[in-house]
Protein backbone atom coordinates (compact mmCIF):
# COMPACT_ATOMS: atom_id res chain seq x y z
CA UNK A 1 0.00 0.00 0.00
CA UNK A 2 1.43 3.68 -0.86
CA UNK A 3 0.28 5.88 1.38
CA UNK A 4 0.23 9.98 1.42
CA UNK A 5 0.61 11.46 4.69
CA UNK A 6 -0.21 15.33 4.92
CA UNK A 7 2.69 17.07 6.99
CA UNK A 8 1.34 20.87 6.53
CA UNK A 9 0.94 20.83 10.17
CA UNK A 10 5.02 19.71 10.72
CA UNK A 11 6.50 21.58 8.41
CA UNK A 12 7.19 24.78 10.83
CA UNK A 13 8.09 24.66 14.46
CA UNK A 14 5.63 21.55 15.26
CA UNK A 15 3.82 21.20 18.21
CA UNK A 16 1.04 19.27 19.00
CA UNK A 17 -0.53 17.68 15.70
CA UNK A 18 2.96 19.13 14.22
CA UNK A 19 4.75 16.48 16.49
CA UNK A 20 2.34 14.18 15.61
CA UNK A 21 2.51 14.17 11.68
CA UNK A 22 6.43 14.41 11.49
CA UNK A 23 7.04 11.95 13.78
CA UNK A 24 4.59 9.61 12.69
CA UNK A 25 5.64 9.80 8.65
CA UNK A 26 9.16 9.27 9.59
CA UNK A 27 8.24 6.22 12.04
CA UNK A 28 5.57 5.07 8.55
CA UNK A 29 8.63 5.13 6.69
CA UNK A 30 10.51 3.09 8.25
CA UNK A 31 8.37 0.49 9.51
CA UNK A 32 6.96 0.03 5.95
CA UNK A 33 6.85 -3.59 4.69
CA UNK A 34 7.78 -4.46 1.56
CA UNK A 35 5.61 -2.92 -1.13
CA UNK A 36 3.83 0.02 1.25
CA UNK A 37 5.54 3.30 1.13
CA UNK A 38 4.29 6.38 3.15
CA UNK A 39 5.14 9.66 0.97
CA UNK A 40 5.04 13.18 2.51
CA UNK A 41 3.05 16.07 1.34
CA UNK A 42 3.87 18.98 -0.16
CA UNK A 43 6.90 18.66 -0.85
CA UNK A 44 9.57 20.96 -3.15
CA UNK A 45 8.78 24.44 -3.22
CA UNK A 46 5.67 24.69 -1.94
CA UNK A 47 6.98 23.00 1.45
CA UNK A 48 10.14 25.30 1.22
CA UNK A 49 7.78 28.30 0.93
CA UNK A 50 5.61 27.41 3.93
CA UNK A 51 8.78 26.46 5.88
CA UNK A 52 10.11 30.27 5.05
CA UNK A 53 7.32 31.68 7.21
CA UNK A 54 7.56 29.24 10.59
CA UNK A 55 10.94 30.09 11.41
CA UNK A 56 10.68 30.04 15.47
CA UNK A 57 13.20 32.33 17.02
CA UNK A 58 16.44 31.00 18.95
CA UNK A 59 15.52 30.86 23.01
CA UNK A 60 18.86 32.06 23.47
CA UNK A 61 18.64 35.49 22.05
CA UNK A 62 17.57 37.85 24.45
CA UNK A 63 16.82 35.90 27.25
CA UNK A 64 19.43 35.99 29.89
CA UNK A 65 17.51 36.17 33.05
CA UNK A 66 16.30 39.42 32.37
CA UNK A 67 12.38 40.26 32.65
CA UNK A 68 11.53 41.14 29.11
CA UNK A 69 14.11 38.69 27.31
CA UNK A 70 11.87 36.09 27.62
CA UNK A 71 8.88 38.18 26.99
CA UNK A 72 10.71 39.26 23.66
CA UNK A 73 11.19 35.67 22.61
CA UNK A 74 7.61 34.44 23.37
CA UNK A 75 6.05 37.42 21.60
CA UNK A 76 8.57 36.79 18.28
CA UNK A 77 6.17 33.85 17.70
CA UNK A 78 3.44 36.30 17.00
CA UNK A 79 4.84 37.75 14.42
CA UNK A 80 6.08 34.87 12.82
CA UNK A 81 4.94 32.47 10.56
CA UNK A 82 2.11 30.42 12.61
CA UNK A 83 0.30 33.65 13.04
CA UNK A 84 -0.18 34.58 9.59
CA UNK A 85 -2.91 32.66 8.98
CA UNK A 86 -4.75 33.37 12.27
CA UNK A 87 -5.84 36.68 10.69
CA UNK A 88 -6.47 35.62 7.54
CA UNK A 89 -9.93 36.10 6.27
CA UNK A 90 -12.42 32.82 5.68
CA UNK A 91 -12.25 33.28 2.13
CA UNK A 92 -8.03 33.27 1.91
CA UNK A 93 -8.22 29.92 4.50
CA UNK A 94 -10.81 28.38 1.96
CA UNK A 95 -8.77 29.55 -0.76
CA UNK A 96 -5.74 28.17 0.90
CA UNK A 97 -7.62 24.72 1.23
CA UNK A 98 -8.48 24.84 -2.33
CA UNK A 99 -5.23 25.24 -3.84
CA UNK A 100 -3.72 22.41 -1.36
CA UNK A 101 -6.14 19.94 -2.20
CA UNK A 102 -5.76 20.16 -5.79
CA UNK A 103 -2.41 20.01 -5.26
CA UNK A 104 -2.36 17.11 -3.12
CA UNK A 105 -5.03 14.78 -5.86
CA UNK A 106 -2.19 16.09 -8.52
CA UNK A 107 0.24 14.43 -5.92
CA UNK A 108 -1.52 11.32 -5.15
CA UNK A 109 -2.18 10.66 -9.11
CA UNK A 110 1.76 10.87 -9.96
CA UNK A 111 2.95 8.83 -6.86
CA UNK A 112 0.03 6.26 -7.25
CA UNK A 113 -1.01 6.68 -3.89
CA UNK A 114 -3.72 3.91 -2.69
CA UNK A 115 -4.85 6.10 0.62
CA UNK A 116 -4.96 10.01 1.80
CA UNK A 117 -3.79 10.50 5.74
CA UNK A 118 -5.23 13.51 7.00
CA UNK A 119 -3.42 14.12 10.57
CA UNK A 120 -5.10 17.02 11.38
CA UNK A 121 -8.97 16.28 11.33
CA UNK A 122 -10.11 17.34 8.37
CA UNK A 123 -9.13 16.48 4.90
CA UNK A 124 -7.98 18.82 2.39
CA UNK A 125 -10.36 17.08 -0.15
CA UNK A 126 -13.53 14.01 0.06
CA UNK A 127 -13.16 12.65 -3.61
CA UNK A 128 -9.89 10.26 -2.16
CA UNK A 129 -9.87 7.24 -0.05
CA UNK A 130 -9.11 8.94 2.98
CA UNK A 131 -7.74 7.50 6.80
CA UNK A 132 -8.25 10.51 9.29
CA UNK A 133 -6.88 11.05 12.96
CA UNK A 134 -9.27 12.98 15.37
CA UNK A 135 -6.85 14.09 18.33
CA UNK A 136 -9.70 15.85 20.58
CA UNK A 137 -12.78 17.18 20.54
CA UNK A 138 -11.82 20.00 22.53
CA UNK A 139 -13.10 22.79 19.82
CA UNK A 140 -16.46 21.38 19.45
CA UNK A 141 -17.07 20.53 23.51
CA UNK A 142 -15.24 24.08 24.70
CA UNK A 143 -15.35 26.50 21.65
CA UNK A 144 -14.71 29.35 24.09
CA UNK A 145 -10.97 27.57 24.18
CA UNK A 146 -10.33 28.23 20.65
CA UNK A 147 -10.22 31.18 17.92
CA UNK A 148 -13.70 31.32 16.11
CA UNK A 149 -12.35 30.38 12.76
CA UNK A 150 -11.03 26.88 13.88
CA UNK A 151 -14.56 26.36 15.74
CA UNK A 152 -16.04 27.45 12.62
CA UNK A 153 -13.86 25.09 10.52
CA UNK A 154 -14.60 22.17 12.51
CA UNK A 155 -18.07 22.61 12.83
CA UNK A 156 -18.37 22.86 8.65
CA UNK A 157 -15.89 19.61 7.96
CA UNK A 158 -15.48 17.75 11.22
CA UNK A 159 -18.83 15.55 10.29
CA UNK A 160 -18.11 14.91 6.55
CA UNK A 161 -14.65 14.03 7.26
CA UNK A 162 -15.69 11.20 10.03
CA UNK A 163 -18.68 9.92 7.14
CA UNK A 164 -15.88 10.10 4.32
CA UNK A 165 -13.08 8.82 5.93
CA UNK A 166 -12.46 5.25 5.55
CA UNK A 167 -10.30 4.70 8.55
CA UNK A 168 -10.58 7.03 11.81
CA UNK A 169 -7.59 7.03 13.52
CA UNK A 170 -7.44 8.43 17.23
CA UNK A 171 -4.88 9.16 19.80
CA UNK A 172 -6.30 7.55 23.09
CA UNK A 173 -9.28 5.12 24.23
CA UNK A 174 -10.79 8.62 26.03
CA UNK A 175 -10.98 10.54 22.27
CA UNK A 176 -11.75 7.40 20.99
CA UNK A 177 -15.24 7.27 23.28
CA UNK A 178 -15.15 11.05 22.92
CA UNK A 179 -16.25 9.85 18.60
CA UNK A 180 -18.75 7.35 19.85
CA UNK A 181 -20.36 9.60 22.63
CA UNK A 182 -20.81 13.22 21.35
CA UNK A 183 -20.91 12.53 17.22
CA UNK A 184 -22.21 9.44 17.23
CA UNK A 185 -19.82 7.28 15.06
CA UNK A 186 -19.95 3.32 15.51
CA UNK A 187 -16.82 2.27 17.91
CA UNK A 188 -15.88 -0.56 15.14
CA UNK A 189 -14.81 2.26 12.48
CA UNK A 190 -12.77 4.11 15.34
CA UNK A 191 -8.90 2.77 16.06
CA UNK A 192 -6.29 3.64 18.80
CA UNK A 193 -2.70 4.64 17.83
CA UNK A 194 -1.41 5.91 21.03
CA UNK A 195 1.27 8.67 19.62
CA UNK A 196 4.77 7.67 20.84
CA UNK A 197 8.11 9.81 22.50
CA UNK A 198 10.46 11.04 20.72
CA UNK A 199 13.36 8.89 20.89
CA UNK A 200 16.01 11.80 21.86
CA UNK A 201 13.89 12.25 25.24
CA UNK A 202 15.50 10.10 27.93
CA UNK A 203 17.36 10.53 30.97
CA UNK A 204 20.53 12.20 30.49
CA UNK A 205 23.74 13.26 32.22
CA UNK A 206 24.14 15.81 34.72
CA UNK A 207 26.74 17.65 32.43
CA UNK A 208 24.40 18.20 29.95
CA UNK A 209 22.08 19.59 31.91
CA UNK A 210 24.54 22.18 33.16
CA UNK A 211 25.52 23.22 30.25
CA UNK A 212 22.19 23.95 28.56
CA UNK A 213 20.86 25.61 31.78
CA UNK A 214 23.65 27.93 31.47
CA UNK A 215 23.44 28.58 28.13
CA UNK A 216 19.93 29.30 28.76
CA UNK A 217 20.39 31.15 31.57
CA UNK A 218 18.50 29.31 33.61
CA UNK A 219 18.92 28.38 37.12
CA UNK A 220 19.43 24.78 38.29
CA UNK A 221 16.20 24.43 40.05
CA UNK A 222 13.00 24.80 38.65
CA UNK A 223 9.37 23.61 37.99
CA UNK A 224 8.66 23.39 34.51
CA UNK A 225 5.80 23.45 31.92
CA UNK A 226 5.91 22.54 28.29
CA UNK A 227 2.84 23.47 26.02
CA UNK A 228 1.33 26.02 24.23
CA UNK A 229 0.75 29.28 26.61
CA UNK A 230 -3.05 29.58 26.20
CA UNK A 231 -6.68 29.19 28.53
CA UNK A 232 -7.38 25.48 28.04
CA UNK A 233 -3.49 25.04 29.48
CA UNK A 234 -4.87 26.45 32.98
CA UNK A 235 -1.79 28.01 33.46
CA UNK A 236 -3.41 31.36 34.80
CA UNK A 237 -4.73 29.69 37.60
CA UNK A 238 -1.63 27.45 38.92
CA UNK A 239 0.72 30.45 37.98
CA UNK A 240 -1.56 32.31 40.78
CA UNK A 241 -1.12 29.70 43.15
CA UNK A 242 2.44 29.54 42.67
CA UNK A 243 2.85 33.49 43.45
CA UNK A 244 1.58 32.81 46.98
CA UNK A 245 4.37 31.11 48.15
CA UNK A 246 6.91 33.27 49.71
CA UNK A 247 9.01 35.37 47.44
CA UNK A 248 12.18 33.97 48.61
CA UNK A 249 11.06 30.13 47.92
CA UNK A 250 9.93 31.31 44.39
CA UNK A 251 13.69 32.91 43.74
CA UNK A 252 14.91 29.38 44.94
CA UNK A 253 12.68 27.41 42.79
CA UNK A 254 11.87 29.37 39.59
CA UNK A 255 8.84 28.33 37.36
CA UNK A 256 9.99 27.91 34.16
CA UNK A 257 7.31 28.14 30.72
CA UNK A 258 8.36 26.86 27.76
CA UNK A 259 5.98 27.47 24.74
CA UNK A 260 4.75 29.47 22.28
CA UNK A 261 2.06 32.21 23.16
CA UNK A 262 -1.42 30.74 21.60
CA UNK A 263 -4.92 32.17 21.04
CA UNK A 264 -6.22 34.38 23.76
CA UNK A 265 -3.46 34.33 25.86
CA UNK A 266 -3.38 38.66 26.39
CA UNK A 267 -3.99 37.96 30.19
CA UNK A 268 -1.54 35.23 30.66
CA UNK A 269 0.98 37.34 29.09
CA UNK A 270 0.05 39.98 31.24
CA UNK A 271 0.63 38.16 34.09
CA UNK A 272 3.76 37.33 33.21
CA UNK A 273 5.10 40.66 32.42
CA UNK A 274 4.02 41.94 35.85
CA UNK A 275 6.17 39.02 37.18
CA UNK A 276 9.10 37.63 35.36
CA UNK A 277 12.22 36.40 36.98
CA UNK A 278 12.27 38.43 39.83
CA UNK A 279 9.25 37.00 40.89
CA UNK A 280 10.45 33.59 40.04
CA UNK A 281 8.45 32.98 36.39
CA UNK A 282 10.65 32.50 33.63
CA UNK A 283 9.30 32.20 29.88
CA UNK A 284 11.11 30.78 27.11
CA UNK A 285 9.10 30.83 24.34
CA UNK A 286 9.84 27.81 21.64
CA UNK A 287 12.20 25.82 22.49
CA UNK A 288 13.88 23.21 20.05
CA UNK A 289 14.29 19.66 21.03
CA UNK A 290 18.16 19.75 21.75
CA UNK A 291 17.22 22.15 24.70
CA UNK A 292 14.15 20.50 25.77
CA UNK A 293 15.70 17.15 26.59
CA UNK A 294 17.83 18.79 29.36
CA UNK A 295 15.03 21.22 30.48
CA UNK A 296 13.16 17.62 31.27
CA UNK A 297 15.88 16.33 32.60
CA UNK A 298 16.54 19.12 34.90
CA UNK A 299 13.43 20.28 36.47
CA UNK A 300 12.17 19.41 39.63
CA UNK A 301 8.71 18.54 38.38
CA UNK A 302 6.69 19.05 35.14
CA UNK A 303 3.40 20.68 36.33
CA UNK A 304 1.09 20.52 33.85
CA UNK A 305 -2.41 21.74 35.00
CA UNK A 306 -4.33 21.28 31.27
CA UNK A 307 -8.26 21.34 31.40
CA UNK A 308 -8.68 19.38 28.23
CA UNK A 309 -6.44 16.72 26.39
CA UNK A 310 -6.96 14.06 23.64
CA UNK A 311 -3.27 12.79 24.76
CA UNK A 312 -0.80 15.56 26.47
CA UNK A 313 2.49 14.35 25.09
CA UNK A 314 4.37 16.34 27.37
CA UNK A 315 3.81 14.49 30.77
CA UNK A 316 4.69 11.46 29.17
CA UNK A 317 7.70 12.80 27.44
CA UNK A 318 8.83 13.55 31.21
CA UNK A 319 8.01 10.03 32.32
CA UNK A 320 10.46 9.14 29.48
CA UNK A 321 12.68 11.49 31.32
CA UNK A 322 12.76 9.96 34.29
CA UNK A 323 11.34 13.31 35.91
CA UNK A 324 8.17 14.10 38.19
CA UNK A 325 5.06 14.52 36.51
CA UNK A 326 2.12 16.62 38.19
CA UNK A 327 -1.08 16.97 36.07
CA UNK A 328 -4.71 18.03 36.41
CA UNK A 329 -6.40 15.09 36.90
CA UNK A 330 -8.51 13.99 33.53
CA UNK A 331 -9.63 10.79 32.07
CA UNK A 332 -7.11 10.69 29.63
CA UNK A 333 -3.95 11.14 32.41
CA UNK A 334 -5.68 7.98 34.10
CA UNK A 335 -5.52 5.89 30.83
CA UNK A 336 -2.02 6.96 29.93
CA UNK A 337 0.03 8.05 32.43
CA UNK A 338 -0.94 5.33 35.12
CA UNK A 339 0.22 6.02 38.46
CA UNK A 340 3.12 7.78 37.58
CA UNK A 341 2.04 10.89 38.19
CA UNK A 342 0.39 12.82 40.37
CA UNK A 343 -2.91 14.67 39.59
CA UNK A 344 -4.72 17.07 41.08
CA UNK A 345 -8.60 18.75 40.04
CA UNK A 346 -7.80 20.97 37.41
CA UNK A 347 -9.80 23.94 38.93
CA UNK A 348 -8.90 23.69 42.59
CA UNK A 349 -6.93 26.67 43.27
CA UNK A 350 -5.94 25.83 46.89
CA UNK A 351 -5.00 22.21 46.04
CA UNK A 352 -2.43 23.54 43.28
CA UNK A 353 -1.14 25.84 46.22
CA UNK A 354 -0.63 23.16 48.24
CA UNK A 355 1.08 20.82 46.37
CA UNK A 356 3.13 23.54 44.78
CA UNK A 357 4.19 24.06 48.57
CA UNK A 358 4.89 21.00 48.88
CA UNK A 359 7.00 20.77 46.06
CA UNK A 360 8.95 23.77 46.06
CA UNK A 361 9.49 23.79 50.23
CA UNK A 362 9.93 20.11 51.03
CA UNK A 363 10.90 18.77 47.34
CA UNK A 364 14.00 18.30 46.06
CA UNK A 365 15.80 18.09 42.39
CA UNK A 366 16.75 14.56 42.23
CA UNK A 367 19.60 13.22 39.99
CA UNK A 368 18.49 10.04 39.86
CA UNK A 369 15.69 9.37 37.21
CA UNK A 370 12.48 7.14 37.93
CA UNK A 371 13.25 4.44 36.15
CA UNK A 372 10.02 2.63 36.30
CA UNK A 373 8.56 5.39 34.50
CA UNK A 374 11.18 5.25 31.70
CA UNK A 375 9.99 2.09 31.71
CA UNK A 376 6.41 2.54 31.38
CA UNK A 377 7.10 5.67 28.65
CA UNK A 378 8.93 3.21 27.28
CA UNK A 379 5.95 1.18 26.00
CA UNK A 380 4.81 4.84 24.42
CA UNK A 381 7.00 4.68 20.92
CA UNK A 382 5.98 5.79 17.22
CA UNK A 383 7.39 2.34 15.56
CA UNK A 384 4.63 0.78 18.02
CA UNK A 385 2.16 3.98 16.25
CA UNK A 386 3.28 3.31 13.16
CA UNK A 387 2.89 -0.81 12.49
CA UNK A 388 -0.54 0.04 14.86
CA UNK A 389 -1.40 2.69 12.01
CA UNK A 390 -0.70 0.33 8.73
CA UNK A 391 -2.44 -2.04 10.30
CA UNK A 392 -5.32 0.46 10.45
CA UNK A 393 -4.67 1.49 7.00
CA UNK A 394 -4.21 -2.22 5.94
CA UNK A 395 -7.97 -3.84 7.77
CA UNK A 396 -11.06 -3.82 5.56
CA UNK A 397 -12.80 -0.54 5.62
CA UNK A 398 -16.30 -0.90 7.84
CA UNK A 399 -19.14 0.67 5.97
CA UNK A 400 -19.49 4.52 6.54
CA UNK A 401 -22.38 5.54 8.64
CA UNK A 402 -23.43 6.97 11.81
CA UNK A 403 -24.33 5.19 14.71
CA UNK A 404 -27.65 4.81 16.00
Amino acid sequence: MRVLVNVWSGLGPPAGVGHYARQLVAALQQTAAAGDAAIVFPQGGLARWYQGRTQAPDPRRGFAGRQTGALQVSFQWLSCGASWMNGASIAAREALRWYLGRRLRSQLRTVRADLYHEPNFVPLCFDVPTAITVHDLSPILFPQWHPSYRVRWLEKYLERSLIHAQHILTVSEFTRQELIKHCGIAPERIQVTYPGVRSRLRPCSRSQVRFALAKLGLPTDYLLFVGTLEPRKNLELVLRAYLRLPRSYRQAVPFVLVGKYGWQAERLAELIATTGPSEGIYSLGYVPEDWLVALYNGARALVYPSLYEGFGLPPMEMLACGGQVIVADLPVFRETLASYAIRVPADDADAWYGLLRRLVVHGECTAAPNWAAVVWAGRFTWENCARQTWQAFTSPPVATHLAA
